[in-house]
């Protein structure tokens, strides 16, 4: 049984009166239309942790009335504030359903959202939706939310924002450092030499509080450069009750005195903190956050050393150790270094968006964007940095400063000064279609620097389709058979057989060459009864797929007529049809109709009936039905065996066309002289046995002729000498 604290129940009570539509059994279901959500941690709203380490918290959800079936509300939980520099984000993972015959739940669209959908008309009071999880990258206070959108089951496409929004103040220990306003949460970092670095420090925690009153911590600088500056703030733990909805207090604030603690320089001067810096709690246990700004006018190394003083014997114990890096200002912005990601949409990507899925609509309007993140050869972001944006090809674009804007694009080339970049050591391109198709490609340039160039493709009208051929013989029998499969979700690498292969894949283009996806194929048949239908779907694009090739290309499997005869033979003819009614079809492809090798026979035959030692040799399999045709394609092939040593691998896997052989420079002849054979056992009812044999040269018994015949040679000539020296008196 699931308990309610009575917090709960009143916040749920309070929010219904806010309303005025408190009802405890309403006398209807009511659309989500008209609905509060209210989304709360259920556990706790407030939580410590180590940076590197994630924390978590169950949050749940109620409706402020009954809903209707199938009405949607999607949860998705974000950063709403996080130290400088931070860049982690949370996931939100979906838990079981407490009560399913009221709601289920599942995965959302990111890793960070989860879907209810609503089963029955049953007001719901404090339910489980998931567990959210956050991983703080750099110390402070972080404040996340869980929002809820809910959509109508009349109008799943009209959101309905009107929810309580779930909130979790997450406090991370620890010391990291950043750079500028790109922060890595690390204790080893990289800067550039007269700039800054700052190091965030929280002290670890105990019940969420610091163990004791006036701790003392200092920080002290070692190798180049020097400390510039340590401030702090502080931050009064909420006392809510657990589950209360608003854990986002603001409370807390600088450090105003020593008894709500304090930094100061060592050396007592108030300006001068190159000597380090003392840190105290003052006479406060509540978090605390000091934020140490270092620099070095010089390369080198600086090392920050924080260390904890003890009450009693004053002795120092180590907290930590950071070392920056501090490395000669780059020249210029860096292509090597410097990232360009485009993806669909307006949203920035985190990769670039596979080719497959970069085509488009001459007419589509915004399309795709691109994020540029300007870095030096140090591998820092660099501000201030003068970026050309330019597209060849068809297109417009709109380059503006930072990732947020989503202005469509409207101009072939764009600029951004180094004072519009003064801040920001990002871009963003916003892609759009002119009317026009073909190929574009958008550089983005920083002086004479091209940054990254992308491609992205504007398709036009259908203007030719080709067909290319994987199958051709199709089953023929009482019932009709598919030939291959229009499906290509499946793993290329598992396209063993004939049933995971296209039969036909069939790509469309415009007339400037560009693939034209979403279209309808159809395959017309010259005989329908050898070739009844076709199946035409376009491929997916996923990797390593079947259906890689993406949109533009099309998938095709044919379906064979009942009763159809063995060596019958048809074309289809794959077309799509314009507006005008008109038709554009690829150039016709043959099918055949084939039995099964039940009743048939299978033989092996060589290329040649005699190889040299090692050359490379072909070797096919041949299967007919009993009606002498080719056996139907998707007929395994018998396992062979070679009665003498031989190089690579002897052919295996479905007939095509009743063939099987080995492809070229795969196969080789024994290295030893003499007559082999490669044999089988034939899949057919007899289980015949198959065999060929082939020769090859003695290389040995070659040399014995020739010496053979030498030998004759030097004999004949022998026999010439002693005459010769007979007629002249020679003795």
């Amino acid at each position: 049984m699931k308990t309610i604290s009575l917090k709960k129940v009143s916040a749920v009570a309070v929010a219904s009166l806010g309303f005025g539509l408190l009802s405890v059994v309403p006398a209807q279901a009511t659309s989500l239309a008209a609905n509060k959500v209210t989304v709360a941690a259920k556990t706790s709203f407030y939580k410590t942790t180590v940076i590197g380490t994630a924390a978590t918290n169950v949050f749940e959800f109620s409706t402020l009335t009954a809903q209707e079936a199938n009405d949607e509300i999607i949860f998705t939980a974000a950063v709403a504030t996080a130290p400088v520099g931070s860049t982690a984000t949370p996931t939100l993972t979906k838990t079981d359903s407490e009560t399913p015959a009221k709601y289920t739940l599942s995965a959302g669209t990111t890793a960070a959202k989860v879907k209810a959908v609503m089963a029955d008309n049953t007001q719901l009071s404090n339910q489980d939706l998931g567990t959210l999880s956050f991983t703080p990258d750099v110390p402070g206070k972080y404040q996340l939310t869980v929002t809820a959108v809910s959509y109508a089951a009349a109008a799943l496409t009209t959101e309905i924002a009107n929810n309580v929004v779930g909130k979790l103040t997450i406090y991370a220990t620890g010391t990291g450092a950043s750079v500028a306003s790109a922060g890595i949460g690390s204790t080893t970092v990289s800067a550039v030499a007269g700039g800054q670095a700052k190091i965030n420090f929280a002290p670890a925690l105990t019940n969420n509080a610091l163990s004791s009153a006036n701790l003392l911590w200092t920080v002290s600088v070692g190798g180049v450069g020097s400390m510039q500056n340590t401030s702090g703030t502080f931050a009064v733990v909420p006392t809510d009750g657990v589950g209360a909805n608003d854990a986002m207090t603001n409370a807390g604030g600088t450090i105003a005195s020593p008894s709500t603690g304090f930094a100061k320089p060592t050396n007592g001067t108030t300006a001068d903190w190159s000597s380090g810096a003392t840190l105290g709690n003052g006479s406060t246990t509540t978090p605390f956050e000091f934020i140490i700004t270092t620099t070095s006018p010089v390369v080198g190394t600086q090392t920050i050393t924080i260390s904890a003083i003890s009450a009693s014997t004053g002795a120092p114990t180590l907290v930590s150790t950071t070392t920056i890096t501090w490395a000669a200002a780059a020249a210029g912005a860096s292509a090597s270094y410097s990232t360009s990601f485009i993806a669909t949409g307006t949203s920035c990507g985190v990769a670039d968006a596979t080719a497959a899925n970069l085509t488009f609509s001459r007419t589509a309007g915004t399309v795709a964007n691109i994020c540029i993140t300007v870095k030096d050869t140090n591998g820092n972001a660099m501000v201030g940095q003068a970026l050309t944006a330019t597209i060849a090809g068809p297109g417009l674009i709109k380059l503006t400063s930072g990732t947020s804007s989503t202005a469509a694009g409207d101009v072939r080339a764009g600029s951004l000064t180094s004072t519009d970049q003064a801040s920001a050591s990002t871009a963003k391109i916003v892609i759009n279609s002119d009317g026009t198709s073909g190929t574009s490609t958008i550089t983005i340039s920083n002086g004479t620097t091209v940054l990254a160039t992308e491609t992205l493709y504007f398709y036009g009208t259908v203007a030719t389709l080709t067909a290319t051929q994987n199958l051709k013989v199709a089953r023929a029998g009482t019932s009709g058979y598919e030939l291959g499969t229009s499906d290509g979700s499946g793993q290329a690498s598992a396209a063993t057989t004939a049933a995971l292969t296209p039969a036909v894949v069939i790509v469309a283009k415009d007339s400037a060459g560009i693939v034209v996806p979403g279209l309808t194929i159809t395959g017309l048949s010259s005989d329908t009864t050898v070739i009844a239908s076709a199946t035409v779907a376009q491929a997916a694009g996923a990797t390593g797929t079947t259906g890689a090739a993406g949109p533009g290309t099309y998938l095709a499997s044919v379906t064979s007529a009942g009763n159809g005869t063995s060596g019958k033979t048809a074309t289809v003819t794959f077309r799509t049809q314009l507006s005008t009614g008109a038709y554009i079809s690829a150039a016709p492809v043959t099918f055949t109709l084939g039995g099964t090798l039940a009743l048939g026979k299978e033989t092996i035959a060589f290329d040649k009936t005699s190889y040299a030692p090692g050359e490379a040799m072909t070797v096919t399999v041949t299967a007919k039905d009993s009606a002498g045709n080719a056996v139907y394609d998707g007929v395994t092939s018998p396992s062979l065996t070679a009665s003498k040593a031989i190089g690579g691998t002897l052919p295996s896997g479905f007939y095509v066309g009743g063939v099987v052989k080995n492809t070229a420079n795969t196969l080789f002849a024994p290295a030893l002289g003499g007559s082999f054979s490669v044999n089988g056992t034939s899949g057919n009812d007899a289980e015949d046995k198959i065999t060929a044999s082939a020769s090859v040269t003695d290389a040995n018994a070659g040399l014995l002729t020739q010496i053979d015949a030498l030998n004759a040679k030097i004999v004949a000539l022998n026999a010439l000498i002693a005459k010769i020296m007979k007629k002249l008196g020679v003795k």
